[in-house]
């Protein structure tokens, strides 16, 4: 029943709703267990094999309401708490789509977003209709997702490289802050403005990147040279912005000449000074200070 050394049930995610525990498997579906003392495991719902979707992925829990990422063939299953079986849907509104394997979902308390081999898709109640939003990053290997309040980080991996996006729109729009070449990323997770990000090549931390300083948050963006203006060499900046989001920066001479490469990154509201080298790899080179 578990296949092979019961790999089938090798677990792929987990959730909480109410007083309950679920899990989603590579394999047998998803189960659950009441965490109440004396609560054993049962299986939850029997929609997944008859519709060749055994394999679930990934799981999100939007209130009460649970959303699956299963299957290979752009399906997507949702269940609610008086649902006596899990529901069916088709990222594309239409039918079975070749190629488009849901592979992760989170709810971010306005909608469920669900990253694809071909890209995100959105839907407030975790059914259809689902709509399309991207990123236009091409062919897909996965899309693990974190939810800041309604902040929304992703990294989409590629083939070649890693692009690490942010949402303040609820995944309707993304804007990338980061790139690793010949990475691959398996999960995100957000503490206390922190970013946490689980590549191949071990865990890291981007410190601060969403954490909102008490009192510091401003009416307008801004954005100021501490220092000589035209800049020479070494170049210090602040910046502030009214809420936390993603950012970048292009850098010009007085001649209107690009002169670095853009910075892009996530910077928490407020103020926060920056420093960097006039060079092509500036981006390598700056930091906060």
């Amino acid at each position: 029943m578990g296949g092979f050394e019961d790999s089938q049930l090798d677990i792929s995610d987990f959730a909480f709703r109410s007083d309950s525990i679920l899990v989603s498997t590579f394999g047998a579906g998803v189960y659950v267990r009441p965490l109440r003392p004396g609560g054993t495991w049962h299986h939850f719902g029997e929609a997944f094999e008859p519709n060749k979707a055994s394999d679930v992925r990934a799981l999100a829990v939007g209130g009460t309401r649970l959303v699956a990422a299963a299957g290979g063939n752009g399906t997507v299953f949702d269940r609610g708490p008086a649902d006596a079986e899990w529901s069916e849907s088709f990222l594309n509104n239409v039918g079975i789509g070749a190629g488009n394997q849901a592979k992760t979902t989170v709810w971010n308390g306005a909608t469920f977003v669900v990253g694809s081999t071909v890209g995100v898709f959105r839907s407030p109640t975790g059914h259809g209709p689902w709509v399309t939003t991207g990123p236009g990053l091409g062919a897909l290997l996965h899309a693990p997702f974190a939810a800041h309040g309604r902040t929304l980080l992703a990294a989409f991996d590629r083939l070649n490289d890693v692009v690490m996006a942010a949402s303040a729109d609820d995944g309707e729009t993304w804007d990338e802050f980061d790139r690793f070449a010949f990475k691959f990323v398996y999960a995100l997770a957000v503490c206390r403005g922190d970013i946490f990000v689980a590549r191949r090549d071990g865990l890291f931390r981007l410190a601060d990147a969403l954490a909102v300083p008490r009192g510091e948050a401003r009416a307008a963006i801004g954005f100021s040279l501490a220092g000589r203006n035209p800049a020479r060499d070494l170049v210090r900046f602040r910046i502030d912005l009214p809420e936390g989001g993603a950012a970048s920066i292009d850098v010009y001479d007085v001649t209107g000449r690009r002169v670095a490469d853009a910075v892009r990154f996530v910077q928490p509201a407020g103020r926060t000074s920056w420093r960097g080298t006039l060079t092509r790899s500036l981006p390598a080179s700056i930091s906060h200070g």
